[in-house]
C-alpha cells in the first residue's frame, strides 16, 4: 500500500525545485540538488515526483491558477472567456519570460518536454473554457497542438536568438483557434489596446514562479 502524501512536503519540494529551475535552469537542476535544498532525501523527492517534468508542470499549474485567482479578485475578467484566456496567457508568458527565461528556454528546447507542456496547456485551456478537459475530440486536439506548437517554436526561436516577440498577436491566433474548433465563432477578441488597458502589472507583481 502506497504511503500517504504530505501536502507540506509537496510544497517544500515544489518551492525548492522552482527556485533552482529559475536560477540554474531545468537541465542543470538534479534530484540531488533539489533534495539538498529542501533538506529531504533524494529518494523521498523522487517518491513524490518520479519524473522531473512533473515538477515543471506543477509550477506551470500553480502560476496559471494564481493568475486566474488574482484576475477574479481584481475584477479583470469579462463575460468573454476567450478574451480572458488571452489575458491570462499574456500574463503567464510575460512572467515566464521575465522571471524564468533560462527555465523556459530549457523546457521548450526539448521536444519531449514541449510535448508534455502542449498537452498541459491544451488541457488547462479547454478546462477553463468548457469546464472539462475531456470535451474535445482527437481531431480538435490535433488542431490545437499544431497551433500551440507553432507558437512554442516561434517562442523558442526568439528566445534562442534574443529576438523580440509580440506575445499578444501570436497568442491571439492560438486563442482564436481554440474558439473556432470549439465552435464559438460569434465571440470576438478585441484588439491589443484592450489587453494593455488592463492593469496587468497588478497581477505580475503578485505572482512569483
Amino acid at each position: 500500500m502506497a504511503r500517504p502524501r504530505n501536502k507540506e512536503t509537496e510544497k517544500i519540494i515544489e518551492k525548492c525545485a522552482s527556485e533552482l529551475f529559475v536560477y540554474e535552469g531545468y537541465e542543470k537542476t538534479s534530484y540531488t540538488k533539489i533534495a539538498e535544498k529542501s533538506g529531504l532525501t533524494k529518494t523521498l523527492v523522487q517518491y513524490y515526483y518520479p519524473k522531473k517534468s512533473e515538477l515543471a508542470l506543477s509550477i506551470f499549474q500553480r502560476v496559471l491558477d494564481q493568475i486566474l485567482e488574482k484576475s477574479k479578485k481584481e475584477n479583470l475578467l469579462t463575460n468573454n472567456k476567450y478574451e480572458n484566456l488571452l489575458m491570462i496567457g499574456c500574463v503567464y508568458f510575460d512572467i515566464l519570460l521575465k522571471q524564468a527565461k533560462k527555465f523556459t528556454l530549457d523546457i521548450i528546447g526539448s521536444r519531449e518536454l514541449t510535448s508534455e507542456i502542449l498537452g498541459f496547456d491544451i488541457a488547462w485551456g479547454t478546462k477553463y473554457l468548457l469546464g472539462t478537459e475531456d470535451a474535445i475530440s482527437t481531431e480538435i486536439r490535433y488542431v490545437l497542438i499544431r497551433s500551440m506548437g507553432g507558437f512554442y517554436e516561434l517562442l523558442y526561436y526568439c528566445l534562442k536568438n534574443d529576438k523580440d516577440l509580440d506575445v499578444f498577436q501570436h497568442l491571439r491566433k492560438v486563442v482564436l483557434d481554440f474558439r473556432d474548433v470549439i465552435g464559438d465563432k460569434n465571440h470576438d477578441i478585441r484588439a491589443k489596446f484592450w489587453i494593455t488597458e488592463q492593469p496587468l502589472h497588478v497581477l505580475e507583481e503578485k505572482i512569483d514562479v
